[in-house]
């Protein structure tokens, strides 16, 4: 039988699969003479089952040998590369910076994208669970929502069988915000506070420290409070049993102060919900005073439905069921109304999607931002891939400087892939050492993330299977990615070119070594620019005028007693204006940089109707506000007191505004309107110039100023500002004399509108930090890989030397490379930034252009940086003694 026909029988090729190239002539050879000897005297069929049983039996040897000399290998190629690392340390500490710095920024990304995209996923079956939301039609216009009316859950509960739980989530009507807590001398104002079913602990995972979640919020005027809030209100002593008191406006007259009974103490809500609680009041508690919730489908406070379908429940056909319910609901609208709801269907939101997909009205927290998503996770590749390039580029530089050993191996029988694998092992090696010191860097690289973004990622956050995944598939990655190509450029040398010292150093690879180069700073040069343009955009819409002023003025927002607030304003601003450090006071609705989703639709004439209303955002004001925040008249006349009438019979529209009503500044003055929300009949009196009430993001929005009490939330203080401290003790005094035992609570304007650009703040920052990093790593590695060369070169910079050469002229040989590789980076990052740079500013109505001195620093920048590191070590080869570079020879 001839020896191909062999190889391609299946026990043959499993033996050669398991033998080496020397081993297979020997033992090969063997089983062929055997096998064919054995087909001559017992038949063909009898020497297939012989030589598969021998294959058989000899594969546990086999394995043994090759595990064997595998390991022996592995020690052999550790040794190998300790000692690299320990001769080279200047370049492996190089290296595992590099990669370190770009590994701990993947960290952090890893850490934030599974937060944002694992939200509510902790709660079990959370994909059975759903948030009700609606979308709807009427004659004003098209809208969608997440606000369900009341008796929705009780109807679910009652006559849909497939729900297995339903459960309400209802904030305070009219002080959801700012509900004041109080025990003893303790007194707070609470944000996170929640009417809720008792069944929304079957919906949602809520563990209880203490107390029953069966039984907790059965009985009215019961609380069940986060853990965070027992300690801050009753220390080391235990809270059930006991009581807070809890002041709450049901929005049917002055607020209610009541104590409710501490039932049960349950974890703090973890950062990676959309819906979190300090404080859980029993929903009996709102029935009490709000008798009709549970019949009243047209009434509109905020209030959000959760439901539990049962295990293989049809989402799509529960929806269709809920249909019953919007044809209810359209009833109710039209009766309170006044007029029919042309569409309304409910629809369900699986609560994984809430944070990141779920952009309607009335959401619990401000979404997620895919957006950001990808900046950070991008920002993070680059700086990642700055640290490999520096890996590769040390690694393949350095190859040469091993060439004998390469060279060694291959004659004494060292495969191409033995030598692939020893140095893909150095590169796990580096790998791993970079990892280690990522985790130290994480830490502090984690606080300043937080402090930036807002969040409140944990280092222990870790230990996730998913993260732990994904840093697993890092490594894996950057490992192989950093280690491959100068694993390929080593093992491709040829002995002997090698022996023969044909070598020539620095050649080997050095087309793509020059453009890894380019590509670092072409991404330094990028960042650098769109930092540059970040920070030129914020202070342009810091600097540029709003249409009105925000200088020295003090905010006080009455969060309780509002009742009284709204019916003795102007008093209480005649009682703060008696400080000569107060020198002008007026309430509002809402302060610049306050954004509200609030607002009347007008109707031209006497009456209200449903056909042709405009939409305008309102601003409820006093007489005061126009004059106390500079604001600029275009046509008409501001409120005036000395009218009389003003309140009733009065509205002020912006530019804007006029504009959407239809008219111009001019011909809108002496139109009369009325609006849906109070349904008063009054008459545009003044047009005011735009102010950018929300920042320069956005154009200014059409806006309505009405004196309406029922709106007032907010007091104005403009102070001296030669007496700041004096005015502060004397606005904190005549608080403390109208709002007894409230918390004075106070901010500066200024501080407030600079959360208008929270975001683009956050962005600035980002792109500074990763822009420094990324020159820092670039600096390192073009500095590493000067030194190499220089060390490369020694005894020509030593011949130059001896032969006249100045330290300057040699200095400037080393340099010439690496000038040219800086200038066709800058070259190649211009466009790229320039149209990065465009895409970011489109989403701005007032934004700069991109002009030449941005792009000029950001090269410039990048140009000294890089020379920085060249002359550097290039004035340090000239400056050694040629004599010690030449005494080798």
């Amino acid at each position: 039988m001839k020896k191909k026909d062999n190889e391609k029988r299946p026990p043959f090729k499993f033996l050669r699969s398991l033998l080496t190239i020397d081993e297979i002539d020997d033992v090969d050879g063997c089983f062929e003479e055997l096998y064919a000897r054995t087909a001559d005297e017992k038949g063909a069929g009898y020497a297939k089952r012989w030589i598969l049983w021998q294959a058989l039996k000899s594969l546990p040897g086999f394995l043994r040998h090759r595990i064997y000399w595998k390991l022996l290998m592995l020690k052999n190629a550790l040794t190998v590369t300790m000692r690299s690392m320990v001769k080279n340390k200047f370049y492996f500490l190089i290296k595992v910076f590099g990669l370190a710095a770009g590994v701990a920024s993947s960290m952090v990304v890893i850490l934030y994208v599974t937060n944002e995209l694992t939200y509510d996923t902790y709660h079990p079956d959370y994909e059975r669970i759903y948030r009700v939301a609606y979308s709807q039609t009427t004659p004003i216009g098209e809208s969608t929502g997440v606000s369900t009316p009341g008796p929705l859950a009780i109807g679910i509960r009652e006559q849909l069988s497939q729900a297995e739980s339903v459960a309400r989530m209802i904030p305070p009507f009219e002080n959801a915000k700012h509900v004041l807590v109080a025990r003893g001398e303790s007194r707070f104002f609470e944000k996170r506070v929640w009417f809720a079913d008792p069944e929304i602990f079957r919906i949602l995972r809520i563990p209880f420290l203490e107390g029953s979640a069966r039984t907790a919020l059965s009985q009215p005027r019961t609380v069940v409070i986060c853990e965070s809030m027992a300690r801050k209100y009753f220390g080391s002593l235990p809270p059930l049993g006991r009581s807070l008191s809890i002041e709450i406006d049901y929005d049917i007259g002055p607020a209610v102060v009541e104590d409710f009974e501490v039932t049960g103490i349950i974890r703090d809500a973890p950062a990676n919900t959309h819906l979190k609680y300090d404080l859980l009041l029993s929903m009996s508690t709102l029935l009490a005073y709000v008798p009709n919730l549970n019949q009243n489908w047209a009434e509109f406070h905020y209030k959000y439905t959760y439901v539990k379908l049962g295990r293989h429940v049809d989402p799509l056909a529960f929806k269709r069921q809920l249909q019953t319910f919007s044809e209810q609901l359209c009833a109710a609208f039209a009766k309170r109304a006044g007029f029919p709801m042309k569409r309304h269907e409910f629809f369900l939101q699986p609560l994984s999607t809430l944070h990141m997909a779920s952009h309607y009205p009335g959401e619990i927290e401000p979404p997620g931002n895919m957006y950001y998503i990808y900046i950070y996770s991008f920002a993070a590749l680059l700086i990642l891939f700055i640290g490999c390039i520096n890996f590769i580029n040390l690694s393949a530089t350095l190859s040469t400087a091993r060439s004998r050993e390469v060279g060694i191996r291959k004659t004494l029988g060292g495969s191409r892939s033995d030598l692939t694998f020893q140095y893909i092992g150095e590169s796990l090696v580096i790998t791993f050492f970079a990892f280690i010191a990522a985790f130290a860097f994480l830490s502090a690289l984690l606080g300043y993330f937080n402090r930036m973004a807002g969040t409140a990622i944990s280092f222990q956050a870790v230990g996730q299977p998913l993260v732990l995944a994904s840093l697993l598939a890092l490594f894996l990655i950057v490992s192989f990615s950093a280690g491959i190509y100068p694993a390929l450029i080593l093992s491709r040398f040829k002995p002997v070119s090698i022996i023969k010292d044909q070598m020539i150093p620095g050649k080997q690879g050095n087309g793509l070594q020059c453009l890894l180069v380019v590509c670092q700073f072409v991404i330094c040069i990028f960042l650098v620019v769109c930092t540059l343009v970040v920070f030129r955009q914020l202070t342009f819409m810091k600097g540029k005028a709003l249409g009105f002023s925000r200088q020295q003025k003090l905010i006080l927002e009455v969060k309780s007693n509002q009742s009284y607030f709204r019916h003795n304003y102007e008093a209480i601003k005649n009682d703060f204006l008696k400080d000569p450090g107060i020198n002008d006071a007026t309430v509002s609705s809402l302060v610049p940089g306050e954004a509200s989703s609030g607002g009347y639709y007008l109707q031209k004439g006497n009456s209200f109707s449903t056909g042709n209303a405009k939409r305008l955002k309102v601003l409820t004001v006093d007489h005061d506000f126009i004059r106390a925040y500079g604001i600029v008249m275009t046509a008409g006349r501001p409120f005036r007191k000395a009218t009389g009438n003003d309140e009733a019979a009065a509205y002020i529209v912006n530019e804007a505004g006029a504009r959407e009503l239809g008219f111009t500044p001019q011909s809108v003055l002496g139109t009369v309107w009325t609006a849906h929300y109070h349904r008063k009949t009054k008459s545009v009196v003044g047009v005011t110039a735009d102010f950018h009430f929300l920042g320069l993001k956005d154009g200014a929005e059409p806006m309505i100023l009405d004196i309406e009490h029922s709106l007032l939330r907010t007091i104005s203080l403009t102070l001296d500002t030669e007496r700041i401290a004096q005015a502060l003790a004397a606005a904190e005094k005549t608080w403390r004399a109208h709002f007894p035992g409230v918390p004075f609570e106070y901010a500066f304007l200024d501080e407030m509108f600079g959360k208008v650009y929270q975001y683009e703040e956050q962005m600035g920052k980002l792109l500074g930090m990763i822009s420094a990093m990324g020159i820092a790593i670039a600096f390192l590695g073009l500095y590493g890989m000067v030194a190499f060369y220089a060390r490369q070169r020694r005894k020509e910079i030593a011949i130059r030397r001896v032969v006249g050469a100045s330290t300057a002229s040699v200095a400037m040989l080393m340099t010439r490379q690496f000038v040219s590789l800086v200038l066709i980076a800058g070259v190649g990052a211009v466009p790229l930034a320039w149209l990065a740079s465009e895409r970011w500013l489109q989403d701005f109505a007032y934004r700069i252009r991109p002009g030449l001195p941005v792009f000029a620093f950001a090269f410039l920048s990048a140009f000294l940086i890089a020379m920085g590191a060249v002359l550097l070590q290039s004035f340090r080869a000239a400056r050694d003694n040629p004599i010690d570079s030449l005494r080798s020879e």
